[in-house]
């Protein structure tokens, strides 16, 4: 899995982002963008920590082990592991900051929330109206 100091890295790969029109040479240092860079990055570190258990290992592949928050779910303990994991890097940022990505993705997370669960109790959740 990613570290954060790899991810810090990444982000120097000559990628071509302005700022009030002005070209940002370090997005991991500069000042409008290190604070978040840093939080994405102590997530990375987070996720790596044996502790807190937010690895797996994929079924059925040789694949290196990944994040949980990431797992596709396919029983309600994978979607239960899905759920502590997000848990705890909601957990690990900012208040203001987690506040305003659920605002902001609340559509596409209740999808996702929605669709894992029709797929593992094979059923519609809503009935159609008659």
């Amino acid at each position: 899995m990613r570290q954060g100091r790899e991810y810090l890295a990444a982000l120097r790969d000559g990628r071509a982002v302005y700022l009030s029109g002005e070209r940002v040479a370090d997005v991991a240092h500069h000042p409008a963008f290190a604070g978040a860079a840093q939080t994405v990055a102590g997530l990375y570190d987070l996720a790596c920590d044996p502790a807190n258990e937010m690895s797996y290992a994929p079924p059925d592949t040789d694949a290196p082990r990944a994040n949980i928050v990431f797992m596709i779910p396919r029983s309600r303990d994978d979607l239960k592991a899905r759920r502590l994991a997000s848990t705890r890097w909601a957990q690990a940022t900012p208040i203001v900051e987690g506040v305003n990505l659920l605002l902001r993705h609340r559509p596409l997370w209740t999808a996702q929330v929605l669709d894992d669960a029709r797929k593992l109790f094979g059923a519609p959740l809503f009935r159609q109206p008659s």
